[in-house]
């Protein structure tokens, strides 16, 4: 499989995605289109909210922060049992409302990290959050999320994609 440096065509505004971060640890977000991906973070007890490009996506924060961005990876799509696309336009813009919301506060540093009000919030409870318009939901596991998605697309299928470094 070639590698590509963008999602465009590969997902859709609503899309969830995720990655293994790290042994295993599953990351999530969702796609908002123009091959970015909202997505939050926690560190130190507080949870960061931004949009980030697939690389970044992939890579830890705190791999991030020493420079040391992924060169690759698995990034996987939540698409119907057909393969067809999911993703609504709704939970793109609830997922575009809560970075903008929280990107007041980041004085226009388009990769500053935002604190959110809520420190419970991960990746996996935002990422349901958008898809059922509730952030204050159970959903703190990659378990609950994939309820979370069923519950708005219905039965899904995860696909993959390579994402690699610009040539």
């Amino acid at each position: 499989m070639a590698k590509i440096t963008s999602l465009e065509g590969y997902a859709k505004p609503g899309s969830v995605l995720y990655c293994d971060i790290r042994f295993w640890v599953a990351h999530s977000g969702i796609y908002i289109g123009d091959n970015l991906i909202a997505e939050v973070t926690d560190k130190d007890g507080k949870a960061y909210i931004r949009y980030a490009h697939p690389r970044h996506f992939l890579t830890r924060l705190e791999d991030e922060r020493d420079g040391k961005l992924k060169e690759g990876g698995k990034i996987y799509i939540a698409c119907g049992k057909d393969g067809n696309l999911l993703g609504l336009e709704k939970v793109a813009q609830r997922a575009r409302t809560a970075v903008e919301s929280a990107g007041s506060r980041a004085r226009g540093k388009e990769y500053a990290w935002f604190p959110i009000d809520d420190s419970e919030l991960n990746c996996h409870k935002f990422s349901a959050g958008c898809l059922l318009g509730n952030f204050k939901n159970d959903c703190g596991s990659f378990e609950k999320l994939k309820e979370a998605i069923r519950k708005t697309y219905g039965e899904f299928k995860w696909i993959d994609v390579e994402i690699g470094a610009n040539s």
